[in-house]
């Protein structure tokens, strides 16, 4: 399970909640139409996560890199 929470938008006792699969050295999470949520890719890969889910776009992705 993944935990979402953002502090500027959510109370520190709200967070949403999403399932998560390891597949191939990649964490999924399928896409989940109750929280609008598409489907993801977590990516461990020098040092930075990697964060790519499914644009509405055909085989588009949007991709955000997080570091220490």
């Amino acid at each position: 399970m993944i935990t979402d929470w953002t502090d500027r938008i959510q109370k520190p006792e709200s967070g949403d909640i999403y399932k998560a699969f390891l597949k191939n050295g990649k964490l999924i999470m399928p896409e989940e139409t109750d929280h609008r949520a598409p489907y993801s890719e977590i990516i461990f890969k020098n040092n930075r996560l990697i964060y790519l889910t499914k644009s509405i776009l055909p085989q588009t992705w949007n991709k955000e890199i997080f570091t220490r």
